[in-house]
This record gives C-alpha cells, sequence and structure tokens, in this order.
C-alpha cells in the first residue's frame, strides 16, 4: 500500500470516528424551529339579514262621483174648450225635483220647459177667465202634456197667478194655507208698474194662514205659487194658542190677554180688516230684540196678525199682567209698519 492510500484511509477512519462521537453525544444539533401555522382567520360575521319592508298599503280608490242627475224636457200644448190654442197660459211644475219651474206658451199655444230632473211631477196650467187644470207625469223627455181648459168664474176658489176680480174671480174675503215666501198684490192695473199695486203683502216665515180682502173696485189679484190656493172659507177652526200668520178673531181667535215669549224682530197687529194696508191696523208693535210681549186682542177686532219671530201666543190672566199694552198712535202704526216691512215694495 502506498502512501497516498494510507492516508485517504486515515482521513476516512478519522471522519467515521468523529461521526460516532456525535452520535453517542445526545446532543443534537440546534435546529430552527419550524414556525407555527398562522392561525385560520375568523370567518366574516354573516350580514345582518335586511329589514322586511312593510306591504305598501293598497290605495283606496277614489270613488266614482254620483253621476249627474238626467236632465230632460217636457212639451205640450194648452187648449181652451171654447177658443182652440190658449196664448200666454203659465204651466208651472207643482211639486217634485222640478217644484216652482215655470213657462208660458207661445202663440200657438206650445210651451216647453227645459233642464228638467227626471222623475214624477204634477203640473198644473192656468190662464185668465179658465179653471186651472192639473195633470201628473213622469217627466222622462219622451212624452208629452197636454191640458185643456175649461172656462169659469167668477171663482170663489183659484191658485197663483193673475186673476181679473169680478170676471175671473168674484170680490170677497180669502184665505190660504201658505208656505214660507207667499206673496200677494191687490192691483188697480195690469201694467206691470209699480203703481198698478193697491195693497201687498209678503210671509217671510212659515204662516198658519193668510187673509186677504179683494174689493169690488180692484182690477186684479195676484199671488205667487207659495201662496197655495185661496178659498173664501177659512183654514181652521178656533185654538186655544195664536201661532204665527193672519186669523179671524171670533171665530179662529178668541179675544183676551196673550203673551209669548219672542224672538228678535217681533211683529204683531190688531186688525179692522184685512186689506192690506195701514187703515185696516188698530194697534201694532215692533220688538226689535225680542223678550216678553203681552197683546190684548178686544171683542171688537176683526182680525189678529203675528210675524214668525213672535212664535206662539198663549191665554194670560189678569191677574199675572202687570199693566196692559198701551193704544198705539197713528205715527206708531206706521213706524212699525215700516220696520216689519222692510225688503217689502213700499205700497
Amino acid at each position: 500500500m502506498t502512501l497516498p492510500d494510507r492516508r485517504l484511509q486515515f482521513l476516512l477512519g478519522s471522519l467515521l470516528a468523529l461521526t460516532l462521537i456525535a452520535a453517542c453525544d445526545g446532543n443534537d444539533p440546534p435546529t430552527t424551529p419550524t414556525p407555527a401555522p398562522a392561525p385560520a382567520p375568523a370567518p366574516a360575521p354573516a350580514p345582518a339579514p335586511a329589514p322586511t319592508p312593510a306591504p305598501t298599503p293598497t290605495p283606496t280608490p277614489t270613488p266614482a262621483p254620483p253621476p249627474a242627475p238626467v236632465q230632460v224636457a217636457l212639451t205640450g200644448t194648452v187648449t181652451a174648450t171654447d177658443a182652440g190654442r190658449l196664448s200666454g197660459a203659465t204651466v208651472t211644475v207643482l211639486d217634485g225635483a222640478n217644484a216652482g219651474r215655470s213657462t208660458t206658451t207661445n202663440s200657438n199655444g206650445e210651451y216647453r220647459l227645459d233642464s228638467l230632473t227626471q222623475g214624477n211631477a204634477n203640473v198644473a196650467a192656468v190662464a185668465t177667465g179658465y179653471q186651472e187644470a192639473r195633470l201628473g207625469v213622469f217627466v222622462n223627455g219622451t212624452n208629452t202634456l197636454n191640458f185643456t181648459l175649461l172656462r169659469g168664474g167668477p171663482f170663489t176658489e183659484f191658485g197663483p197667478g193673475r186673476w181679473r176680480v169680478g170676471t175671473d174671480i168674484a170680490p170677497g174675503r180669502y184665505f190660504s194655507d201658505p208656505i214660507e215666501g207667499c206673496y200677494w198684490e191687490r192691483q188697480r192695473g195690469q201694467s206691470g208698474a209699480a203703481n198698478d199695486v193697491i195693497a201687498n203683502d209678503i210671509a217671510r216665515y212659515d204662516a198658519a194662514q193668510m187673509i186677504v180682502d179683494i174689493l169690488p173696485g180692484d182690477v186684479a189679484f195676484e199671488a205667487n205659487l207659495q201662496c197655495g190656493r185661496w178659498f173664501n172659507t177659512p183654514r181652521g177652526g178656533q185654538e186655544s194658542r195664536i201661532r204665527p200668520g193672519v186669523f179671524l178673531v171670533g171665530p179662529q181667535v178668541a179675544p183676551g190677554i196673550y203673551e209669548t215669549e219672542a224672538r228678535a224682530e217681533c211683529y204683531w197687529e190688531r186688525l179692522s180688516g184685512f186689506r192690506g194696508d195701514s187703515g185696516d191696523i188698530i194697534a201694532s208693535d215692533f220688538d226689535a230684540d225680542g223678550g216678553r210681549q203681552v197683546v190684548e186682542i178686544g171683542s171688537g177686532d176683526v182680525g189678529f196678525k203675528s210675524h214668525g219671530g213672535c212664535g206662539t201666543w198663549t191665554r194670560a190672566s189678569s191677574s199675572s199682567i202687570s199693566s196692559r199694552p198701551a193704544p198705539s198712535s197713528a205715527g206708531e202704526i206706521q213706524r212699525n209698519r215700516e220696520l216689519s216691512r222692510r225688503g217689502i215694495p213700499r205700497r
């Protein structure tokens, strides 16, 4: 064995010995620790559930407006039994939805009422010198209503309109059971001028009765629809209380002392007649404020008139009255009358 070989053997032996010594020592060479695995990231929190939206309310449908009343027309003719078609006859709806609608016939005796509400109605036709005629109809726009009037007069019962005294109606005392707004005129002419009116009156309240004396010298008498029909007999008998209106003393109102708790603008009259002028007033009073009112109706009085503001009068005993009403002077009568007739044409 050559020297180089021996040297190689020596080096290998030495290396082996050192290896064995290190193994026997038990001390492992330091090692780099394996890093701990990074903790897994916490899972992201689940998103909060979105709030459930409130249901949108269903809008309440706007109710359809009620249908407009059907507008129709009524046509027809007015004929006299002795004169053919009548020009200037008045045709008036008396009741129902079209109450008060009125027109006059043309030169051919024809009439037409437009813009009427469909429905049932009683209709009247009247002409000077002829009796009033009334017919019922269902106004639907397709039917006609024809009137035939009978010659008549002078009547002692009549309705609204203008009537010639002595020809159409007889002079005399007439009574009606009106509604509020009844207006009448005694006339000396028929031109329509203000000075044609002799006397007039209006009930701006619900009167239980109206009375008028139509004189033989009057040319005409005119009353509106609110007065209703006029009769030559009273519309009621005697009552223990006095309601608003005009009444006969004796047959309807007993003489005596009466009292009432009046509202504002209480007006009353003791009357010697029913012509409608100041000459018939025996005594009167007008109280603008109201309160307790007392009146003594005399046995010689012909009538008593009381407006709506007075309310209802009741009998009072003499012992409950401290003093009786003083008589009215002519000036007071005129003043009271003018206060009560504010808004009525001066006659």
